[in-house]
């Protein structure tokens, strides 16, 4: 064969190869020429920071297009003809896989190890126990504020603190109020005076105010755990003063000597002389103490006990007789048993407690006297500080202190207390309804004195909200006893109710029927009670 016809067959070849090449295998030049871009466009991102596209990272096996080892080769001569070699190189998937989880895990680790674990430097060392008050001695100033603070910070929901006014030497008198404040006002609940006497003890200086502060102490430690005190305290106020002349209470050598004893200053019996030098005072409550006591206790008709806490020295109990009310009297002897020792006769106990408690009442312009004409109020005398010294659960005290919270509860039981409910309701014609009620004191007390009933023609009364009332009649131990009279606009004195009393009323009222009729029974000393009704 010539050298012409080798370089045709040649020629051929090549031709042949090259037609067999192009129709097996697509161009790859497209594939190069994608990451190019025009003028103005942002480069194409690298593999790690590519667009959030999931199906390169889960699944790497499809990402080469072409598998260059399939490439036909029929004649290994032509091997080094110019193959693209540069097509089988897109390598996404050895660099994806170490970019994408060293991105996660540091960031998420260092956020929540803090947040869980607080430096020990946040927790706060417990607060210093409060020194307990030695109420064996005489309570200075500064340790008499803070402890009032402390019992008003400690309860506040039974215990708030108020001011009467200033003294004479320019100090706050104090006053703790004690209930349930979440039941009402203070003011419209049955109250009892806790009270320091103004008579001056052996040392010649009022008794000291920490009997006062003792009894407020326990009383409201127990009604944070027992459900009988919390419950009566609730519907009770109790007021305390424990320390109504805190001039020579409190720093006695400072204070220039007064004109007038304050147990001598009320106007109730007193005189314009006595066998002291003026010791009555130039008039009754000439002294500011007096004045801010008087005119608190005159604003309070709801206060009908007083436990005076007074030595007394100065008494003088003979000769004193009195009429006193029966259930007085009774009362004379629950509270006898609670102060008499085991072994005395309760006769004799109770005796011995009525005569004291006249004395006291009777004696001439005394803070007890005070009490009884202008309040009405039963006065019953405790004598806590000439007892011996005992360590208690909360210091040491004289043991009589520990008898002033019991004392409390017994006289806050016997508290005149005034109870309602609607019995039958009757139609009478269309529009007039009658309906039956009973209201009963439950209190040992009465809603009034009997000798103070001739100035006042009702301590109890009667209203009622959603008709119009034309009549109440009242009846008394199953007799009818008349009707009641009317107060305008809207209120039926009913008169007074002794203790344990119960009497039955009869309201006629006009009013539609399906009427809901609200009826209140008010009371000077004996709260308030409340009860409803529908006519139909």
């Amino acid at each position: 064969m010539s050298a012409r016809s080798l370089s045709a067959v040649a020629l051929c070849a090549l031709f042949t190869l090259a037609s067999a090449h192009a129709l097996q295998e697509p161009e790859p030049v497209p594939e190069i020429e994608i990451p190019v871009r025009t003028e103005g466009q942002d480069p194409p991102p690298k593999p790690p920071d590519s667009p959030p596209d999931p199906v390169p990272i889960p699944d790497p096996a499809p990402t080469p297009v072409p598998d260059p080892a399939p490439t036909p080769a029929p004649d290994p001569a032509p091997t080094p003809a110019p193959t693209p070699a540069p097509t089988p190189a897109p390598i996404p998937t050895p660099v994806v896989t170490p970019a994408v989880t060293p991105a996660v895990t540091p960031a998420v680790t260092p956020a929540v190890t803090p947040a869980v674990t607080p430096p020990p430097a946040v927790v706060k060392p417990p607060p210093a126990p409060v020194p307990a008050i030695d109420y064996s001695a005489r309570v200075e100033e500064a340790a008499f504020e803070a402890e009032i603070a402390r019992l008003v910070a400690a309860h506040p929901a039974r215990a708030r603190r108020a001011s009467l006014g200033k003294s004479r030497g320019g100090r706050d008198i104090a006053l703790l109020a004690l209930t349930e404040f979440a039941t009402g006002s203070p003011d419209a609940k049955p109250g009892l005076l806790l009270v320091t006497g103004l008579d001056p003890a052996a040392d010649g200086r009022p008794a000291g105010p920490g009997a006062a502060l003792f009894a407020a102490r326990a009383l409201l430690e127990r009604a944070d755990q027992d459900p009988a005190t919390a419950a009566w305290l609730a519907n009770t106020s109790v007021y305390v003063l424990p320390a109504p002349d805190p001039d020579p209470t409190f720093a006695p050598d400072a204070v220039p000597p007064r004109a007038c004893r304050l147990d001598r200053n009320f106007p109730s019996g007193w005189k314009p002389w006595s066998s002291e030098t003026c010791a009555q005072g130039p008039y009754p409550l000439s002294e500011p103490e007096t004045r801010a006591v008087a005119r608190f206790l005159s604003a309070r008709t709801n206060i009908g006990g007083v436990m005076l806490l007074s030595r007394g020295k100065d008494l003088n109990p003979q000769g004193a007789s009195g009429n006193d009310d029966e259930f007085e009297r009774i009362l004379y002897g629950h509270l006898a048993a609670e102060e008499a020792a085991s072994d005395a006769d309760a006769k004799t106990a109770t005796e011995a407690l009525m005569v004291r408690s006249r004395a006291f009442v009777r004696e001439s312009g005394s803070l007890a006297a005070f009490c009884s004409s202008r309040l009405c109020a039963f006065v019953w005398p405790v004598n806590p500080f000439d007892a011996q010294v005992v360590d208690t659960t909360r210091g040491r005290a004289p043991s009589g202190y520990m008898r002033l919270e019991p004392g409390l509860a017994r006289l806050a039981a016997e508290l005149p207390r005034v109870v309602c409910s609607v019995q039958k309701t009757e139609r009478l014609r269309e529009r007039l309804w009658k309906v039956d009620m009973e209201v009963s004191n439950s209190g040992l007390l009465p809603t009034l004195p009997t000798g103070e009933r001739a100035l006042s023609p009702g301590s109890v009364w009667f209203e009622a909200a959603g008709g119009r009332v034309s009549q109440v009649g009242i009846a008394r131990g199953g007799n009818a006893e008349g009707n009641a009279t009317q107060r305008p606009p809207n209120a039926w004195l009913l008169g007074h109710l002794d203790g344990r009393e119960r009497i039955k009323i009869f309201v006629i009222v006009e009013a539609a029927e399906g009427t809901n009729l609200e009826i209140a029974i008010k009371t000077l000393r004996a709260g308030e009670a409340r009860c409803a009704t529908v006519l139909h």
